[in-house]
């Protein structure tokens, strides 16, 4: 089963949504760092739209674009009841295009960990080239290779919230540097539960490797720091976060 299909429907339930809580005043302060003007955004792997309903609500001009369409169903569920206008693109981060080019994309919560091929990772970087303004800013978040082989590393933990219950099984490919997570879900209908199961996969990378990828494709790093403060990554880092500039056309 593709991933974030039936998971979509619980996916709000389980605490996925704390990430988007805290990252996003995490966000704002990397834009200010970087004196970003632009109101135009893309936020890709979107999910069930929560970062880009809040930045909606906040004035900008957000897209969303996700390879889910059970989650783009959530956001745009949330954006109709919110009264907002936001634009949900059904696509996948390797090969889409836009109607209008942005200042500004997004792809939080480890989403391009998902990218497990280095050429098709070379891929997607291309496709934000294309997507953003002349000057305009990626930021992205990765789960690093210690934080893979630590976070993801045969374990398996669970957790009963009442009407789903949730258990995560994890483990961790050394030799590939490939995590597996493996998701078995229990939700309530009626009196009985539905039990469903989905797999999930994240390659690690070498952050040589990720900028390479990204100066191949015309993006330059500004800056790369632990997720959600300004220390620069150490050897135990588990998740770095990526703040990108388009370079000019010909750089």
């Amino acid at each position: 089963m593709e991933p974030y299909n039936k998971f979509a429907e619980v996916y709000d339930k389980v605490g996925c949504l704390n990430f988007s809580e805290k990252i996003l005043p995490y966000l704002y302060q990397l834009l200010e760092r970087y004196s970003f003007k632009g109101k135009k955004v893309l936020d890709l792997a979107c999910g069930t739209g929560e970062l880009a309903l809040k930045l909606a609500k906040d004035g900008f001009e957000v897209m969303g674009l996700d390879r889910s369409a059970p989650m783009l169903e959530k956001a745009k569920e949330k954006a109709q009841r919110e009264g907002l206008h936001i634009p949900y693109l059904h696509s996948d981060m390797r090969d889409f295009l836009l109607p209008h080019k942005v200042d500004l994309v997004t792809c939080l919560f480890d989403s391009i960990n998902y990218i497990l091929r280095y050429d098709e990772l070379e891929t997607v970087f291309g496709n934000v080239y294309r997507a953003l303004n002349p000057r305009g800013m990626f930021i992205f978040d990765m789960n690093t290779i210690f934080g893979l082989s630590c976070g993801w590393d045969d374990k398996k933990t669970g957790e009963d919230l009442g009407d789903v219950a949730v258990i995560w099984d994890y483990s961790w490919n050394a030799e590939v540097r490939l995590a597996t997570l493996e998701v078995t879900v229990f939700q309530k209908r009626g009196n009985i539960y539905r039990k469903f199961k989905e797999v999930h996969k994240e390659r690690g990378y070498d952050p040589k490797n990720v900028a390479k990828a990204l100066r191949r494709k015309g993006l330059e790093i500004l800056d790369r720091f632990k997720c959600m403060g300004f220390a620069k990554p150490r050897k135990d880092t588990q998740r770095v976060i990526y703040i990108c500039r388009r370079l000019p056309d010909g750089s």
